[in-house]
C-alpha cells in the first residue's frame, strides 16, 4: 500500500514556529494528513482544525497543558498516583485530573477534531495505577465528547512487562472498542543526532513492545499518537540529513495503520534555542510530504486468543475530591444510594450569563441505587464555584429506578471568567453518591474573539 510521511511537528507558546502555518496549509491543500502537538497555546490545533473542518482531511491534532504553563496551580502533567490519598484510589484521581483538565480548556475547543493529552512522562513503575486511571479519565471524557491520548511515555518506556499489568491491560481493551476516542501516546527520541535508528527498537520503535503485547493477549491494536519525536532535546540535524532520517523512520511507522503521527521536538522556548534548528525543518519536511509516498506491507497482528488475560479489577463506583473536609465520608452498611446522570434540562454548559443575574440550573437524574431518596437527602457542591447557592439543595424523593430533575437556585458571578461547579449527591448522614452533575457558565460580557488569542501566533511572517 502506499502512504504519506506522518511525521509533524511539536509546538509551544514562543520559540520559533515561522512557517507553520504555510505547512498546514500546503499540506492540506494537497490532501496530505498532517501531525501538530501543542502544549499551552491552543492557537496551532486551532488553525489546523479550521482547516480539517472545510477540506475533511484527517488531520491528527494533539493539545496538553502543562504544569508550568497554567500557572504551578496544579500538577497537569502527573496524576496523584504518590499521593496518599490516591495510592489506592485511581478513579478518585482520575476525577480529580480530568475535573482540572476539563476546567482549563479553552472556550474553542474543538473535542471532535482534536486529542487531549492529559498526563506527560509518568513513572514507569505505577503502570497498574495509570491503566486504571486511564480507564476512568477515558471514560469520563468520552461521556462529554472529548478524547483523550495517554500515557505520553518517555523514550525507551515503560518496560514492555508494564503493558501487561491488569489495569494497563484494562485501558488497552478500552482503545481497541473505542478507537477513535481513546489512544495511547508514545515519545521516541533516538537521543543520538547522527544515528536515529541507535538501539533499535528500544528508543525509536518502541511501540513495538506495545503492539506485542496486545497480539499476545488478543487485544486490536491501538490508535498510537508519538507525541515527541526526533534525536535529541536540544539539537536535529541539518536538513539534508533529518529528511533521510524522517524516511527512515517514516517507512516503518507506515507500515503500521495505528500509528497516526509523530510529532518533531521542538518549535517552543528554551531547550537550548532547539527552537529555530526545527524551524529551519519545516519547509523540507513540508516538501517530502507532498511528493513523497511510501510502498510498504502493513504489519498484521499475530494473535495469541488462547492466551489468559490477568484479572480485571472490576470497576467501583468513582469518589470525587472534596474540599471540606479532607477525607471523604464512608457509606453505611446494608442498601447502597447510587444515581446517574440523565441529562441537562437547564443552562447548557457555556451558556452566557451576566454577572448578579439569578438562575435556575436543573440537572435530570436517574435513582439507581438501592434506596429511596427521602429527608435529609440533598445536592452537594463538591468543586468549582458554589456561584451564589450556599453549596446545597434538597432533593426530591425518588424511589429506585425513577427519575427527577434536581434544581439549585444560583447567581452569575463576577469579575469576566469562566466559572464551574461540580455537584453530587448526598444521603442525610452526608455519605456522597453516583455520578458528578457539572455546570460551566461564561460571563456574558467577556469579549470573545472569532479566533483565540493564542492564534495570534499564526499573525509572524512566513
Amino acid at each position: 500500500m502506499k502512504v504519506r510521511s506522518k511525521i509533524g511537528f511539536h509546538t509551544a507558546p514562543g520559540g520559533n514556529p515561522t512557517g507553520i502555518g504555510d505547512f498546514f496549509r500546503v499540506l492540506d491543500a494537497a490532501g496530505v494528513p498532517f501531525m501538530i502537538k501543542s502544549v499551552d497555546t491552543y492557537g496551532p490545533v486551532f488553525e489546523a482544525s479550521q482547516l480539517a473542518r472545510k477540506s475533511g482531511v484527517p488531520h491528527t491534532l494533539v493539545y496538553r497543558m502543562s504544569t508550568t504553563g497554567q500557572g504551578h496551580d496544579y500538577d497537569f502533567d502527573v496524576p496523584p498516583y504518590k499521593d496518599p490519598k490516591y495510592a489506592k484510589d485511581p478513579e478518585a484521581g482520575a476525577e480529580l485530573h480530568w475535573q482540572r483538565t476539563r476546567a482549563k480548556l479553552p472556550k474553542e475547543f474543538d473535542k471532535e477534531l482534536t486529542w487531549i493529552e492529559p498526563i506527560n512522562e509518568v513513572d514507569r513503575e505505577y503502570c497498574d495505577w495509570l491503566g486504571r486511571f486511564a480507564v476512568h479519565i477515558a471514560n469520563l471524557a468520552h461521556n462529554e465528547g472529548y478524547k483523550v491520548s495517554l500515557f505520553a511515555w518517555s523514550s525507551g518506556e515503560p518496560e514492555p512487562a508494564g503493558w501487561e499489568e491488569p489495569g494497563m491491560l484494562e485501558y488497552l481493551r478500552l482503545c481497541a472498542k473505542r478507537p477513535s476516542q481513546a489512544a495511547v501516546a508514545l515519545h521516541e527520541y533516538s537521543y543520538f543526532v547522527d544515528n536515529i535508528m541507535d538501539g533499535f527498537p528500544y528508543k525509536i520503535g518502541r511501540f513495538k513492545f506495545l503492539f506485542d503485547a496486545c497480539d499476545k493477549h488478543g487485544i486490536a491494536r491501538p490508535t498510537v499518537h508519538i507525541t515527541e519525536w526526533g534525536w535529541t532535546l536540544n539539537d536535529v540535524p541539518p536538513p539534508e540529513k533529518a529528511i533521510k532520517d524522517i524516511e527512515k523512520v517514516g517507512e516503518l511507522y507506515g507500515r503500521y495503520p495505528e500509528i497516526k503521527g509523530a510529532a518533531i521536538w521542538y518549535l517552543g522556548p528554551g531547550f537550548g534555542g532547539i527552537a529555530n534548528k526545527a524551524q529551519r525543518l519545516i519547509l523540507p519536511v513540508q516538501e517530502f510530504a507532498v511528493r513523497h509516498q511510501f510502498e510498504v506491507e502493513p504489519d498484521k497482528a499475530t494473535s495469541k486468543p488462547n492466551v489468559p488475560s490477568p484479572t480485571q479489577p472490576k470497576p467501583v463506583t468513582p469518589p470525587v475530591v472534596i474540599a471540606n473536609p479532607p477525607t471523604r465520608p464512608v457509606q453505611p452498611a446494608g442498601k447502597k444510594s447510587n444515581a446517574a446522570f440523565v441529562a441537562d434540562v437547564t443552562i447548557p454548559d457555556d451558556t452566557r450569563l451576566t454577572a448578579g443575574q439569578k438562575f435556575a440550573k436543573t440537572w435530570r437524574v436517574r435513582n439507581t441505587g438501592e434506596t429511596t431518596w427521602g429527608s435529609g437527602y440533598s445536592v452537594v457542591n463538591v468543586g468549582g464555584s458554589q456561584m451564589g447557592s450556599g453549596g446545597k439543595a434538597p432533593l426530591p424523593a425518588a424511589k429506585p429506578g425513577e427519575t427527577v430533575d434536581i434544581t439549585v437556585q444560583m447567581t452569575a458571578p463576577s469579575p469576566p471568567n469562566v466559572y464551574y461547579g461540580d455537584w453530587r449527591l448526598a444521603d442525610a448522614q452526608g455519605n456522597q453518591f453516583g455520578d458528578v452533575v457539572f455546570l460551566r457558565i461564561i460571563w456574558k460580557q467577556h469579549q470573545w474573539c472569532p479566533l483565540p488569542a493564542s492564534a495570534t501566533v499564526f499573525m509572524w511572517p512566513m
